[in-house]
């Protein structure tokens, strides 16, 4: 039974080397999600904390048994801090630090104590409780909505279940001094889980990566990457492609000689120019809009649940908001101000999307025609 046991060990130390390589490589290939080298570290240390304990197990003595202890303790102590990296893109590295001195100073006191039983139960019940905590900060990471986040919390759960078995079998089979490595279906149970467990939650954490990048390269296709807003095509596919429909409104932007300010103060201020009013618009708006950067200077809201009369107001506050910025090139404050065109579908009616689109065009070359920084709203006659 103890060589067997050692035999699970070993799989266990050889499965955390895997997966901790694994890990590091993928984590090198973007440096993107640093709670997998996080996760590798933790891992390495887990693969000197089962070596250490498989060698108490096939050669007792109380040395090999505290040190395993304690690195598996800090092992599950770092993976907590990974999971707390990955839901926070922090890790807590001084609540890291606190643990794992807790960990070692706990161990040591019972390994001098000669209470080689309690140890291990206080190691097992401990490693129950950091594993729930680090199933907890997957579960509540789960906002992501990716698919694999919930099996993972869950393997960590499981592996959590088979060192909280490990510690009752402790409790009612052994006694408080040990002069040997348990022997029961608990322990062979928890190595067993231990080996499906890393490979599973590597395999996942390397799948959650991978489904973050995969959304984050979406989102890069369907954001301008200067003002933050949608862009030209993410602003086709929501809004041009969307059904007729009423209570609604398109406002078109245009920044006033936007050129000249290219022209006399560089394109960095422009640049500036661009990324204030794209922040001023998004304020001013509530989440069910839409804001977009739809070309150079020119931008385009729709507005849902909003009378052409709200609309009309929406937009002179954003035209006066932004006018009133201060906006500086070397020590010169820049105003700058902004037209626009509005066309609103009232309730009960049906305007295609984009005959609107072409309506707010039209009123906001109205609105540069009567002398910029102004708000036109599309009527009759500019149809005609």
């Amino acid at each position: 039974m103890t060589l067997q046991y050692s035999s699970l060990l070993l799989a266990v130390s050889v499965s955390c080397v895997a997966a901790s390589l694994t890990l590091a490589v993928s984590w090198a290939a973007n440096r993107r999600d640093t709670f997998l080298l996080t996760w590798s570290c933790a891992a390495m240390v887990l693969v000197v904390g089962s070596a250490a304990f498989g060698y108490y197990a096939a050669y007792p003595t109380q040395i090999p048994a505290a040190v395993g202890t304690s690195f598996i303790l800090i092992g599950f102590v770092i993976c907590w801090g990974a999971s707390r990296q990955f839901r926070c893109n922090r890790l807590p590295l001084c609540e890291v630090g606190i643990l794992a001195a807790l960990a070692i100073m706990l161990q040591l006191a019972f390994h001098w104590a000669g209470l080689v039983g309690t140890m291990l139960i206080a190691m097992n019940v401990a490693s129950t409780g950091l594993l729930v905590a680090t199933a907890t900060e997957y579960w509540l990471a789960r906002t992501e909505n990716l698919a694999s986040l919930k099996w993972l919390a869950g393997l960590y759960l499981l592996e959590a279940f088979s060192f909280a078995c490990c510690a009752v079998m402790l409790v009612i089979e052994s006694p408080f001094e040990l002069d040997h490595a348990p022997q029961n279906w608990a322990e062979t149970f928890n190595a067993l889980v231990s080996i499906i467990g890393v490979t599973g939650i590597g395999g996942l954490s390397l799948a959650i990566n991978q489904e973050r990048v995969a959304r984050d390269h979406k989102v890069e296709a369907r954001t301008d990457a200067l003002t933050g807003l949608l862009n030209r095509r993410a602003f086709d596919d929501l809004v041009i492609a969307r059904s007729p429909q009423g209570n609604m409104a398109i406002i078109i932007f245009d920044l006033d000689r936007f050129k000249v300010l290219n022209d006399d103060y560089g394109h960095a201020f422009g640049d500036a120019v661009l990324r204030r009013f794209a922040s001023v618009c998004s304020a001013s708006l509530r989440k069910q809009d839409v804001a977009a950067r739809i070309g150079g200077e020119e931008f385009a809201v729709v507005l849902t649940d909003c009378t052409p009369e709200r609309a009309l107001v929406v937009a002179n506050r954003i035209r006066l908001r932004f006018a009133r910025q201060k906006i500086f090139c070397a020590a010169q404050l820049i105003r700058c101000t902004v037209s626009a065109g509005v066309c609103g579908c009232p309730p009960g009616e049906e305007i295609a999307i984009g005959a609107m689109f072409d309506a707010a065009d039209t009123a906001l070359y109205a609105a540069k025609k009567a002398g910029r920084n102004r708000v036109c709203r599309f009527d009759d006659e500019m149809a005609a």
